[in-house]
């Protein structure tokens, strides 16, 4: 049974069939009045979206009350907040705030599910995000950079491959707690290690008060060691995954010496 939902699709992943539908869009709101709540930073614009306007994760939920669902209005809260997050940004790491505003010109804010925080990008929507509302300034920064990562990935996957298929093992993502396939392992990694070099930076320029980069300074480090193990050990990566991974790799060994 497929679950309600504004759209849904169905795509084949080296033989594996994965259906996903978008997230509840608005029930009697005109998208035309529910479209355009902008938010200005940098000389910028952050536009917030109603739901049809992001891919919404996998469906496994055993329930359509799991399904994230948008929220019918942008609060003056959630403006705040997220004005808030870009001033961390700029003010601890304006490399960053670059980096993210380059590929983040969307944004679909959603209500938690069944508790939990999520935020997701889909490379059928480029530039836009959807992410968990509720969200401090520090973990919306983290969420920004962390899916600005996604959007450079897909850019990127456009080009080709990140891995050729030929490695079947099923590695840990410390993310999820369970095994991934190599891609996404990288993928993973792209995004910790950001967020890992977002965190050092801000933390150097005065942001080490902070409770949640503190959180991340000892969290982080493990999660980089075991994804790391794994991209070690493959012998799959294309040329372009090694152009995403070995860079990177070498600025946060750097880092962390």
């Amino acid at each position: 049974m497929l679950p309600f939902a504004d759209r849904i699709f169905a795509e084949n992943r080296g033989g594996e069939l994965k259906t996903h539908a978008s997230v509840k869009g608005f029930v009697g709101h005109d998208s035309s009045t529910s479209l355009l709540q902008y938010l200005s930073h940098r000389g910028g614009k952050l536009v917030f979206l109603p739901a049809f306007a992001a891919q919404g994760p996998a469906f496994t939920a055993a329930s359509t009350d799991e399904l994230p669902t948008a929220l019918t209005t942008v609060t003056d809260s959630l403006l705040v907040d997220v004005e808030s997050a870009f001033d961390l940004l700029k003010s601890f790491a304006p490399i960053y705030l670059d980096w993210v505003t380059k590929v983040v010109k969307y944004a679909v804010p959603l209500t938690p599910v069944s508790g939990r925080d999520v935020s997701h990008s889909s490379n059928m929507r480029p530039a836009t995000i959807a992410f968990s509302a509720n969200r401090n300034p520090a973990a919306l920064a983290e969420t920004l950079v962390h899916e600005a990562s996604h959007q450079y990935c897909n850019i990127l996957r456009r080009l080709g491959r990140l891995d050729d298929g030929t490695d079947p093992t099923v590695y840990h993502s410390p993310l999820r707690d369970t095994g991934r396939p190599i891609g996404k392992i990288l993928v993973a990694y792209h995004a910790v290690a950001n967020i890992f070099l977002w965190n050092r930076i801000s933390m150097d320029a005065g942001a080490a008060d902070i409770d949640h980069f503190h959180q991340n300074a000892v969290t982080l480090p493990r999660q980089l060691q075991v994804l790391d193990e794994a991209l070690v050990a493959t012998r799959s990566l294309t040329p372009l995954g090694k152009l995403l991974w070995e860079p990177l790799r070498a600025r946060v060994l750097q880092a962390m010496s």
